[in-house]
């Protein structure tokens, strides 16, 4: 098969579609390569393309009214994002850049009616992304309002394991995510991430040094993340 029609790494938005389906579907898919830290889209850019990570990873951030830029996710080989934005026909609600060098498929705007014609399942499985995206900005909000700051900490990072690689038994190794971004993730300062990090690390919990962390025990992670109301501390 050749690069041209060779299926993407697993993904949902692919669920279900029969082996041609598959192929014609990425077949219309436009590939690009990105650099680390180059800019796929700005915020507030008109929404032309729904996006699936290929390889590497690509943080999406917003920027707050004082400029201060918070990463609202980052996502991995197998992820659609943009699909509500371009869903509406509106703008991106964040701007997405290459934390490594990554590529890329994006399927433009005016293309995805005919593809949802063709193939129904496509679009059962869009709005089901975009069901989970909104999902998962409510429970963010809740916990927000209601978690202490380990156990923020503690969700943020079992929702990045995916992106992990397995390196130890029950362990995965993070790399090329920062404490700072961990943080924003977390929506708690560096400060205050930091120490808590040090904290779990004295535990055995997990090692952190620059750009990586080495999850050593992800079923603790799981407990601190559910742990109930007032049993950490903020």
């Amino acid at each position: 098969m050749s690069e041209a029609r060779r299926p993407p790494h697993p993904s949902r938005l692919l669920d279900g579609l029969s082996g041609h389906a598959r192929r014609t579907v990425v077949d219309r898919a436009r590939r690009r390569s990105l650099a680390q830290g180059e800019v796929l889209f700005q915020q507030d850019e008109p929404a032309e393309a729904l996006f699936l990570v290929e390889a590497g990873r690509l943080k999406l951030t917003q920027l707050t009214t004082d400029g201060r830029e918070l990463i609202v996710r980052i996502v991995g080989p197998g992820e659609v994002f943009a699909a509500m934005a371009v869903l509406d026909g509106k703008t991106y609600p964040f701007s997405a850049t290459a934390v490594e060098e990554s590529r890329v498929m994006a399927w433009s705007r005016s293309l995805l009616p005919g593809l949802f014609q063709e193939h129904p399942q496509l679009q059962a499985n869009l709005l089901q992304v975009v069901g989970a995206h909104a999902r998962e900005t409510m429970d963010r909000f809740r916990e927000l309002a209601t978690e202490p700051v380990p156990q923020r900490l503690a969700r943020a990072l079992l929702r990045l394991l995916p992106l992990g690689d397995e390196c130890c038994a029950d362990g995965i190794f993070l790399a090329g995510i920062t404490q700072e971004q961990l943080a924003d993730i977390a929506a708690t300062t560096l400060y205050t991430g930091s120490r808590v990090l040090s904290q779990w690390e004295n535990e055995g919990l997990l090692t952190a040094g620059r750009g990586k962390i080495r999850i050593r025990s992800r079923s603790r992670l799981s407990e601190l993340a559910e742990a109930p109301a007032g049993a950490l501390s903020r």
